[in-house]
């Protein structure tokens, strides 16, 4: 509701290019939507733990962790010791998907073991790791565009609404892979006291969902291929990523007949030095539900070492990523998560999942 107050508030610029106003004011259609994002628990199959030792100022922490500089510089503040007295063990992390980039886990494991003489293990349950959660940010995400008599973007707005850091809400926002005059990304953060963190690719696997999904309702508006449209706003803009749109259209057989209540949607972006579009096949039932049955990926991440590792990668972000679309949401009442444990916060089944 806040997020809605807010849809016509200029807030902090992000980036803004030519002249917004002066372009939608011009423009001969307006497309506006919305979308809200929802809080996520990273749900790592392993909860949280770590291993200290404190024998005097000398202190060893043993921890699967995303983050050793950061865990050993917080077991010296919590021991009172020097970093250089702490022997930080990184352990295989398992799954972390950025809730292992906190380092809680050493936090406590050090207080306990400054009260024992000898090394103390402290392992979380799944109810403690869910209730104590970095969450991804619940955001609310303003979208409007200027569209020229053909229908192609003279005027381009992406506001966001959530809760600071910048970048964990923001991220990705305001340099989407498109040529789109006219710019403005602004934003409205305010600390809401629940605490969010980096849930896999941060920012952009929300700000992605609205933008790609936007320039849907553009394309659709404009009445034209949704891949056509991507085309021509990416040939100058990013030509890489636009060699994966293409390669996954022409895998995917883009645009060929498809069976009643089923169709297929394209999408495209590119963060951290890597490049994906991604068609999914879909079927609708008659009351509503969205079954995935088909994903194909195209990817350029430069020089591949390990070509499994990173295909697992593409799969892993897949059941992650339909997991957030279709099922999963953390929901706070009373300062609290509702949700403590897979039975309320399920994740993708085997039968659920699509062919890759």
């Amino acid at each position: 509701a806040r997020g809605r107050a807010l849809e016509d508030v200029p807030g902090d610029v992000e980036r803004e290019e030519g002249n917004y106003a002066q372009g939608l004011a011009q423009a001969a259609q307006v497309v506006e939507a919305s979308y809200d994002t929802h809080f996520l628990d990273h749900v790592p199959m392993e909860t949280l733990n770590a291993t200290a030792w404190v024998q005097g100022d000398r202190v060893e922490v043993w921890c699967p962790t995303q983050g050793a500089s950061s865990g050993q510089a917080t077991a010296a503040e919590v021991a009172g010791v020097p970093v250089e007295n702490v022997v930080y063990n990184s352990m295989l992390a398992g799954g972390g998907f950025g809730r292992r980039l906190n380092s809680d886990d050493a936090e406590f494991a050090v207080k306990v073991a400054m009260k024992v003489d000898g090394p103390v293990q402290v392992v979380w349950t799944r109810e403690d790791t869910f209730a104590h959660g970095f969450y991804r940010p619940y955001t609310h995400q303003t979208m409007k565009a200027g569209l020229d008599a053909e229908g192609w973007p003279v005027a381009w707005l992406h506001r966001v609404y959530g809760q600071p850091p910048r970048g964990t809400s923001t991220g990705g926002a305001a340099r989407p892979p498109y040529t789109l005059p006219n710019f403005r990304c602004d934003n409205h953060l305010e600390d809401w006291g629940i605490p969010i963190g980096p849930w896999r690719s941060v920012g952009n696997t929300h700000t992605c969902f609205a933008v790609d999904s936007f320039l849907d309702e553009c394309a659709h508006t404009a009445g034209i291929d949704p891949v056509t449209y991507r085309r021509r706003l990416m040939e100058d803009a990013n030509p890489r990523l636009l060699n994966c749109l293409l390669m996954a259209a022409e895998q995917a057989d883009w645009g060929r007949e498809m069976g009643e209540r089923q169709g297929q949607g394209i999408g495209a972006w590119t963060c951290f030095g890597g490049y994906g579009a991604m068609v999914a096949e879909v079927t609708v039932a008659p009351d509503g539900a969205v079954r995935v049955d088909r994903m194909v990926a195209a990817m350029d991440h430069g020089t591949i070492v390990n070509p499994e590792a990173v295909r697992s990668q593409i799969e892993g972000g897949i059941v992650l990523s339909l997991t957030a679309t279709l099922k999963a949401e953390v929901h706070i009442e009373n300062g609290a998560a509702l949700e403590s444990n897979f039975h309320d916060h399920p994740l993708l089944t085997i039968q659920e999942m699509p062919l890759v």
